[in-house]
């Protein structure tokens, strides 16, 4: 008789999840849920690293190897694939614009991919120094520097042009 109730019970919970669980993104599904997904997980990402680089957070080194690492896995050309044409109706929070300037989409999702590969890569250094302005980052541009310069470039000012280019790109690409 237990083992009838707990099965009841389990079926009844399943059925109560599975369509909150369908709603989690608006009712997404296919593509248009899993680019929200990593959306979701990038911006999680950040949200790990904020107080290690606002230095309420002692700098753990594999911390910020790990959350760079997610920063990596979500752009680049995998973000691209989560773009095709003609999934920007609803539940989708991304504009069409998004495939009218593929060239600057792509370009910030490249940049996202290079920034976090510098962080992984910086991350044994240390916080290191912000020493980039607000005015120094919004001028600066991902896609004219070498990898040895963004190399180069404190695990604080990795994290401030991670954080401008996510805002950027949601500016311009994301449904208000």
């Amino acid at each position: 008789m237990k083992k009838l109730q707990a099965r009841r019970a389990g079926w009844l919970l399943a059925a109560l999840l599975v369509p909150a669980l369908a709603f989690a993104h608006g009712g997404a599904t296919g593509v248009v849920h899993d680019r929200m997904h990593e959306m979701k997980d990038m911006k999680a990402a950040m949200k790990e690293l904020k107080p290690i680089v606002a230095g309420s957070t002692d700098y753990n080194a594999d911390t910020v190897k790990a959350q760079a690492q997610r920063l990596v896995k979500a752009s680049g050309e995998h973000m691209l694939t989560l773009y095709p044409e003609g999934t920007f109706t609803k539940p989708s929070e991304a504009k069409p614009l998004v495939r009218e300037d593929w060239k600057t989409f792509s370009q910030w999702a490249n940049d996202m991919e290079r920034v976090g590969k510098a962080m992984d890569n910086n991350a044994s250094n240390g916080l290191g120094k912000a020493t980039l302005s607000k005015a120094d980052i919004a001028k600066l541009r991902v896609a004219d520097m070498t990898d040895s310069q963004l190399q180069s470039m404190s695990v604080a000012d990795l994290y401030q042009v991670a954080g401008s280019t996510c805002s950027s790109c949601h500016k311009r690409f994301k449904k208000d």
